[in-house]
């Protein structure tokens, strides 16, 4: 078939994202390529399929794998009074999209659009998440993939907030507090910052500044809160790390790979993201460094 000749875009966030394979970082920049203003695009697996000469099965998987990591929402538009699918839709949850990209949704279906999501959530989120199910959601704007530990964290950094006014109440506010939790998830520690906050809540400074939990990831003059809390309680609290995390100063954590493999990486003070391989490769850890410190980050410090 006849390749297009338009520009892509992949941004940096995309572009060094450890989780996603080559091909599904080379799949996300033809779809903003392909995007309408609200980022939108509507070419099938069969298209892309044919364009980059590959199965069907393989474009799905890049596209979950987009889906799975909150660059892509996936959206379905059915027959009217039918189950039978239309139209789906592929919308970009990143980047700002051209003003001339020109693939507009027919506004004459915009009340049957469902949603796919791909992982559960507890009842009283309300945040229509769901386990390969069919349903409709309120607020059709927008639809945001969560990983499972930031939705099970949700009830736990509810808790801490009890008795305020701050708490979620609307969905949109509910989403609000899971994007500041899977912000913490990709640049902190969820376990780490859920005891420092704890500690915050009950202590006589803090808890009279720790309020909410999106305001403590708000950056003033380069800097957050939540940096702030974590500094004291460390001070106070912290365990001793181990020697290879005190190499380089930043954020460790620990991720499972699209192959379900387990794997360390470190968000540096640039906020670069350094997986095992470039850790082993060019800042000289050994095998047995990396496993110290997946060992610690999973609480096994004997």
């Amino acid at each position: 078939m006849e390749r297009p000749n338009y520009f892509a875009v992949i941004p940096a966030e995309v572009r060094y994202d450890t989780a996603l394979t080559p091909n599904a970082k080379l799949l996300y920049g033809e779809i903003t390529a392909l995007a309408d203003k609200q980022g939108n695009c509507t070419a099938s697996n069969k298209y892309f399929a044919k364009l980059y000469n590959v199965s069907t099965i393989s474009i799905s998987k890049w596209v979950n794998q987009l889906a799975k990591n909150g660059y892509l929402n996936i959206e379905f538009i059915y027959k009217k009074d039918s189950k039978e699918i239309e139209q789906r839709v592929l919308n970009i949850s990143l980047i700002p999209i051209k003003e001339n990209f020109n693939t507009p949704l027919k506004k004459s279906l915009k009340d049957n659009i469902y949603i796919y999501n791909n992982i559960n959530t507890s009842t009283n989120t309300d945040v229509y998440i769901t386990n390969n199910k069919q349903i409709t959601n309120a607020n059709k704007n927008e639809t945001v993939h969560f990983t499972p530990e930031v939705v099970k964290a949700f009830d736990y950094f509810l808790e801490l907030f009890k008795g305020e006014k701050t708490l979620p109440k609307s969905k949109p506010q509910k989403q609000k507090w899971l994007k500041t939790l899977q912000f913490i998830e990709k640049h902190y520690n969820l376990a780490e910052s859920y005891k420092a906050i704890r500690w915050a809540r009950k202590d006589e400074f803090w808890s009279a500044n720790v309020l909410s939990l999106p305001a403590l990831v708000v950056s003033k003059n380069g800097e957050r809160k939540l940096d702030k809390i974590l500094a004291k309680y460390n001070s106070l609290h912290g365990e001793e790390k181990p020697e290879p995390m005190k190499r380089i100063k930043g954020n460790w954590k620990l991720v499972t790979t699209p192959e379900g493999k387990q794997e360390v990486q470190l968000v540096n003070a640039y906020g670069k993201t350094i997986n095992e391989f470039l850790l082993m490769h060019n800042n000289g850890y050994s095998k047995q460094d990396i496993l110290t410190i997946k060992n610690y980050l999973n609480g096994k410090h004997s």
